[in-house]
C-alpha cells in the first residue's frame, strides 16, 4: 500500500489531539475487552481526538502554535474523559465515532490565523475507541475506564478507506507529535 502522506489526493487529513501513551494503552485494553466480550461490526480507531478536518496538513510551526494555544486554554489542569459519546466522523458514512467525551470544548479561537486549511471543526471532542454503526451505540453498557491526563500532543492524521474482497477497511497514519508544553512561561 502506498504511503498515506504521499497519496493525499485520496486521503483525508485531520488535526488530532493525542493523549499520552499511558492513556492510549488503557483505551486499547478496554477495546480488547469489548471485542473479547463479543462486540462485532465495529472498526478500530487510533485513540485520538479529532479537532478539525483539514484541506492540507499543518507544518511543525503551525502544530506548535496549536499546542501552545491549547495549553493556554486548558492551563495546568488535567482533562477528564469519563462519559462515552458519539459524533459524526466525515470520513465514514453510516458510522459514528464512538469513545470518551473530553470535558473541554473545541476552542475555535486557537485556529485564528490558521483557518485557510480547516474544512470543519469537530464537536464534541471524543477520543475515538471505534467507528460504530449508529444502531449499536445503545449496546454499550460496560463500565468504561475513567480517564484523566495532562500530557498530550497535536498531530496530523492521514486517513484512507479501502476495499479488500468487498470488505471496507480503514488505514491511518499519525504524523509527528507536537507535545503541549508543560507550562507557558
Amino acid at each position: 500500500m502506498p504511503d498515506l502522506e504521499t497519496t493525499k489526493q485520496r486521503s483525508l487529513v485531520f488535526l488530532v489531539l493525542v493523549p499520552h501513551q499511558d492513556v492510549r494503552g488503557q483505551l486499547r485494553k478496554y477495546n480488547d475487552k469489548l471485542i473479547k466480550e463479543g462486540l462485532t461490526g465495529v472498526y478500530d480507531f487510533p485513540c485520538v481526538a479529532p479537532l478539525a478536518e483539514l484541506s492540507k496538513a499543518y507544518n511543525m510551526d503551525e502544530l506548535k502554535h496549536f499546542a501552545r494555544s491549547l495549553r493556554k486554554k486548558i492551563g495546568k489542569d488535567k482533562i477528564s474523559a469519563e462519559k462515552m459519546s458519539s459524533a459524526v466522523f466525515p470520513a465514514c458514512t453510516n458510522m459514528k465515532l464512538f469513545g470518551h467525551n473530553l470535558e473541554i470544548e473545541n476552542p475555535p479561537h486557537i485556529f485564528e490565523d490558521k483557518t485557510k486549511k480547516i474544512k470543519s471543526l469537530f464537536s464534541p471532542l471524543i477520543i475515538g475507541n471505534f467507528l460504530i454503526p449508529e444502531q449499536k451505540i445503545e449496546s454499550f453498557v460496560n463500565p468504561q475506564p475513567q480517564l484523566s491526563f495532562r500530557a498530550m500532543a497535536v498531530a496530523n492524521m492521514y486517513w484512507r478507506s479501502f476495499k479488500t474482497d468487498g470488505e471496507t477497511g480503514y488505514k491511518w497514519k499519525i504524523g509527528k507529535l507536537c507535545w503541549l508544553p508543560k507550562n507557558l512561561t
